[in-house]
């Protein structure tokens, strides 16, 4: 796992320990940035204790800023993984509550 990767798993979870991370029901319009745009900070002001009015366009606006998110749809490769997400999703959960993945090709 890249450094990049892990720094990323670290952040959401203290966002989600911290009750700011943002649920993807909530923000439909934000969807593409928040799974496959940068790691902004205004991404955790959009809900929580210090949530900001703005954090939507803020966040929309660093998402752009980047290049990495214009538009709101998904490229082959998003559509891709959202799959994988979904099929996770659906999937049983084990014993321990976790989500499996039983095929992954």
């Amino acid at each position: 796992m890249s450094q990049k990767t892990r720094m990323n798993l670290v952040a959401v979870t203290f966002a989600r320990a911290a009750g700011v991370e943002p649920h993807l029901d909530n923000w439909p319009h934000l969807r593409r940035a928040l799974l496959f745009g940068p790691l902004a900070p205004s991404c955790f002001r959009l809900e929580g204790p210090d949530a900001l009015p703005d954090a939507p366009v803020r966040f929309a606006r660093d998402a752009a800023a980047f290049g990495a998110i214009t538009s709101n749809k998904l490229t082959e490769r998003e559509r891709g993984y959202w799959s994988l997400v979904e099929t996770a999703a659906s999937s049983p959960a084990r014993d321990d509550g976790a989500i499996t993945v039983t095929d992954m090709t």
